[in-house]
Order: C-alpha cells, then sequence, then structure tokens
C-alpha cells in the first residue's frame, strides 16, 4: 500500500469531446501526469486508526461539493501479509478502516485533509462509491473478524455488507454527515424512504450512474461470484401512495444479467453512444483456485431504455486482448472512457499455480518440495512482483475501438526493508474527476493473492464449491477446448490414422 495520490492534470478535459472523438484515429493521445505528492498531501494518519497513512485498498471515493472524500478501505499494518511476524509465526492481520477523510480546496487555499468525527456504520472496503448530488452514495463492501483455536491457528471469517448509505460534506461547517435518506437535508426527512439494502450483501462490485438510476453489477456474495445487474431509481426516494392510499415501497429492481461467465471487480462506467447513454462492464475475475480461476478480458454494453445487452471487443484489441481486474473506469468527454492500471493476471495465475502446488507437495508430505516451492511463491509474491499495470486505456463507444494512452500512471514506490522500491500502478481504488484533475485515491500497489492460505499449510480448495457453471459455454469461456478420446474418432480424424 502507499499514502501517495496521483493526479493526471486536466489537459484532456480541456479539449473535452474533441479530445474523446479523436481517440479511434491516433494513440499518440495522452494525460500529463504529475506525481500528485508534489500537489496534494498524502492521505493523514487517522486519530485512533494511525495506519491509515500507508494508504488503503478498497476504500469509497468520490467528490461532493468540491470535497475529496476518501472513507473506510484496508490494509496490512503488521506487515507484508505471507510474512510470519516473530517467534509466533502467525501472519500480519487485515485491518478495516471506519475512518472518513476529506481533502478540500476552498478559498484557493492549499489543499487540506480533514478527517472528519463521523464515522462509518461499519470497517468496511472495497464496496462501490457513485457521486451524486445529494453525496457520496455508498454500496456493500465486506469486512473481516479473526479466531484462534486452542493450537493457535488462526482462522479469518469475511463479512459481507448489503448496507447503503450516503457521505455528505458540508465545505461551510467543514463537516461530514452519514445520512440514511436520499435528501440534502433541506426537506422534511420523514417524507422520504430510507435507502433500501442491497436484494444480498455484496463486496467487489462494480457500478455507476445512469439519468437518475443506480446500477451494481456481479461482485461476490456468501453463494460466490454472480452476474446479478441491479438498479435504485432515485426518482422513487421521496414517499408516494398509489391510488388507494397505500405506500409505494422504493427497491432494487433486478435487470437481466450480463452475458458471460459471474465475477467480481469488473470495470464499469456510464458514456454516451452516440444515441444512448448506455452501461459498459469491462473484464473481472472469476474467483477460485487454479483451475477454477479466470481473468477475464470481454466486455458488455447495457441499453437501460432497450433492457438489452450486446458484446463489445475484447479489452484493448485488436491487440492481444488484456485483464484490467480491480482497475477504474471514467467517462471521458462525448464517447470516451479511460480505464487505469488493473491486473493482468499473468502474476496472480502463477501465484496460484504455485500454491495449488505447494498445497499437493504438504498433502504427499513431500517437505523438500515443499519448501522449495514456498520459497518460489515467496520470491514471486515480494520482489518478482513489480505491481499492477500502470497503462491507460481508452475506449470509443460509438466505433467499439481501443487505443492505449502515452502516458503511463507515474509509478508508485514501497519501502521494503529499509529499501525503497519502484512499483506499479494502484488497484482497488476509484478514479475521482475532481474539477479539471482526475485524482487516483491511494490504492493497492502488490499483488498479495488469496489470503495467502497456502503459505500457512492450509490444504484443499475451500472456495470450489462455491463456483458454479451458470449456463452452457462455461468451458470454452475458460479457453478450454472441447476434446474427443482417441478411441472414438474415426481413423481419418485420428491424427495418427489415415
Amino acid at each position: 500500500m502507499k499514502p501517495i495520490l496521483f493526479l493526471a492534470a486536466g489537459i484532456w478535459l480541456a479539449n473535452g469531446a474533441a479530445w474523446a472523438d479523436a481517440l479511434p484515429e491516433t494513440a499518440s493521445a495522452s494525460l500529463r501526469w504529475s506525481a500528485a505528492e508534489d500537489r496534494l498531501p498524502p492521505l493523514p494518519e487517522g486519530r485512533a486508526q494511525k495506519s491509515t497513512s500507508l494508504g488503503v485498498a478498497g476504500p469509497f471515493a468520490g467528490v461532493h461539493r468540491e470535497g475529496l472524500i476518501v472513507a473506510g478501505g484496508a490494509n496490512f499494518p503488521g506487515g507484508l501479509p505471507w510474512i510470519p511476524i516473530g517467534p509466533t509465526g502467525k501472519l500480519p492481520k487485515k485491518t478495516y478502516y471506519d475512518t472518513v477523510f476529506v481533502l478540500s480546496k476552498q478559498n484557493g487555499t492549499a489543499p487540506t485533509w480533514i478527517e472528519a468525527t463521523t464515522r462509518l456504520p461499519h470497517r468496511l472496503a472495497y464496496g462501490v462509491s457513485i457521486p451524486t448530488p445529494k453525496g457520496l452514495l455508498c454500496i456493500g463492501g465486506e469486512w473481516k473478524t479473526y479466531a484462534e483455536d486452542a493450537q493457535g491457528k488462526q482462522t479469518s471469517t469475511t463479512h459481507r455488507s448489503g448496507q447503503v448509505f450516503l457521505i455528505a460534506w458540508d465545505p461551510e461547517s467543514k463537516t461530514v454527515t452519514l445520512k440514511e435518506r436520499y435528501t440534502d437535508g433541506g426537506e422534511h426527512a420523514d417524507t422520504f424512504h430510507r435507502l433500501p439494502p442491497l436484494p444480498a450483501a455484496t463486496t467487489m462490485l462494480g457500478g455507476a450512474m445512469v439519468g437518475n438510476k443506480i446500477y451494481v453489477l456481479g461482485g461476490d456474495t456468501k453463494k460466490g461470484a454472480t452476474d446479478n445487474v441491479w438498479m435504485l431509481d432515485l426518482e422513487g426516494a421521496k414517499i408516494t401512495k398509489d391510488q388507494e392510499g397505500n405506500g409505494i415501497p422504493w427497491t432494487w429492481q433486478a435487470q437481466p444479467s450480463f452475458p458471460g461467465p459471474p465475477r467480481i471487480l469488473p470495470v464499469v462506467a456510464a458514456q454516451n453512444d452516440g444515441t444512448t447513454t448506455n452501461l459498459y462492464l469491462f473484464s473481472g475475475r472469476i474467483p477460485g483456485r487454479t483451475e477454477d480461476a479466470a481473468l477475464l478480458t470481454d466486455a458488455y454494453a447495457f441499453d437501460p431504455e432497450q433492457q438489452s445487452w450486446k458484446r463489445l471487443r475484447d479489452v484493448g484489441a485488436p491487440a492481444a486482448p488484456r485483464s484490467v481486474m480491480a482497475g477504474s473506469g471514467l467517462a471521458a468527454g462525448q464517447y470516451g472512457i479511460l480505464i487505469f492500471g488493473g491486473d493482468s493476471g499473468n502474476v496472480f495465475l502463477k501465484i496460484l499455480r504455485l500454491e495449488a502446488a505447494l498445497r499437493g507437495h504438504e498433502a504427499s508430505g513431500n517437505q523438500q518440495a515443499a519448501v522449495q516451492t514456498l520459497a518460489a511463491l515467496n520470491q514471486v509474491r515480494g520482489e518478482a512482483h513489480q505491481g499492477f499495470s500502470r497503462a491507460v486505456l481508452a475506449y470509443h463507444t460509438v466505433t467499439d475501438t481501443w487505443v492505449r494512452l502515452k502516458n503511463r500512471i507515474p509509478a508508485a514506490r514501497e519501502t521494503i526493508e529499509g529499501q525503497s522500491q519502484i512499483k506499479g500502478g494502484p488497484v482497488t481504488t476509484t478514479a475521482v474527476q475532481w474539477g479539471r484533475d482526475i485524482v487516483l485515491p491511494s490504492g493497492e500497489i502488490r499483488q498479495v493473492s488469496v489470503d495467502c492460505r497456502a503459505s500457512i499449510g492450509a490444504i484443499g480448495n475451500s472456495d470450489h464449491g462455491l463456483v458454479k457453471l451458470g449456463r452452457a459455454g462455461r468451458n470454452r469461456w475458460l479457453g478450454k477446448r472441447p476434446k474427443t478420446r482417441g478411441v472414438a474418432m474415426s481413423h481419418d480424424a485420428h491424427p495418427l490414422g489415415g
């Protein structure tokens, strides 16, 4: 993790639609980046939760009334999560936060962080946050609790959240308010519904706003990854009654599921395609281990008026398709979508293969092979991993084309054992448009894998039972081609026949 903020100067934004319209014709379009540590202060220590100064992954982030809000998030303050602590050999715990910070740049003064006295309703990370006129709408997420048995074995439990709430910033009083109703406070609160919770508690989901409608997609429920699409119409926030005088409920409405496999950590954005405003879904990951896991490169557009999905070119095409799992998307100009960073998956899948090999060696009692595999695994987790992608991709919604911008996200630095190392761009954060600038607040800069369970000798595929094929063709989505047994082939079809 890193306390740095990355900021892109608003050259592209000054050109607006003209810049976005030029995307298909040229790959020379670029953003002019400056390390935000030169212009913006780093995320500070919290009064009670001081480890926020390390930076946080998966925070709620967005702008309300010119204040940049960063709330919640998670990190590993005890050290690298795969390296045991001291003689106990226990691994550092992941810490979740409920702090709310606002970066204010009022009255032309230098921006400064303000830590709100208001806290989130729970320590949360990996939800989705969407700016609205009445506050930053925060949806879903997760937190963890830890337990230890009589033998000292440590286990963790992930708790998923279905809560929906608003974070509102008041620049005059410099205070933060948490709201359970979609209102700016100027009207009687009891004339508004409470924000309805998600139909199912979900973490690692994506979301965007189309008109006055909030959409959330995918994510992980207790049953595993989903292809859920839910919509909340903000027009229904005010309490109304039908002709018989009964109150009309305000709830999330199920929308047609997206094509392709269920997933977590997708990139989601809303943008116009020349005719209407669509919802765009890019990449993501199928959770699991080894043969079940997959990094996705597909892309889809949803037309809310027609209630229909269509397949788009894979991310990065016509070059080799790439995963941008856990990256961040932002609409640019009239027809452009920028995607910042993301995980290409090469290191992630290598870690999964080594973890599977380690479990196999431990199960068979081959200690020598287990020690060698663990050493290779820790090397990949640590020194060999130079961080996530720093690329910025631009997608044009009218022409269904991709370009890769020249200027990458500035490299982050991470201090390991007293030495500063250059790492990649951040993921599990939210690209925020703040005036004429784009801000990537904090985020994760290195792969941690799936709670590092293999490093403490856990055996078995605990997530396998949660994976569902969902529909026909799932194996083809995973890149597995059908095979015919040789004995079932005609002699003409057999490679050794004829």
